[in-house]
């Protein structure tokens, strides 16, 4: 039986197809970094889609009026 990882989006105007065929000799590392490659372009399309039903300038114009974290001391 033949193992692989498979992910498709076909969404607006992110189109995006990524295979890893996993054989014996597949090491974890190869399937970790495939893993990891498409949480990067998940997180990409994440703020964009979320831009989309949400003004998230308000809120980093929020943030950056917020004196929080570590002090200019």
């Amino acid at each position: 039986m033949e193992k692989f990882v498979q992910f498709v989006a076909n969404y607006d105007d992110w189109i995006a197809v990524k295979k890893l065929k996993i054989g014996e000799k597949t090491d974890p590392r190869t399937v970790m970094e495939f893993l990891a490659s498409l949480g990067t372009g998940i997180d990409s399309k994440i703020e964009a889609n979320l831009r989309k039903i949400i003004n998230l300038e308000k809120i980093d114009n929020a943030l950056n009026e917020t004196k929080t974290g570590k002090s200019e001391e």
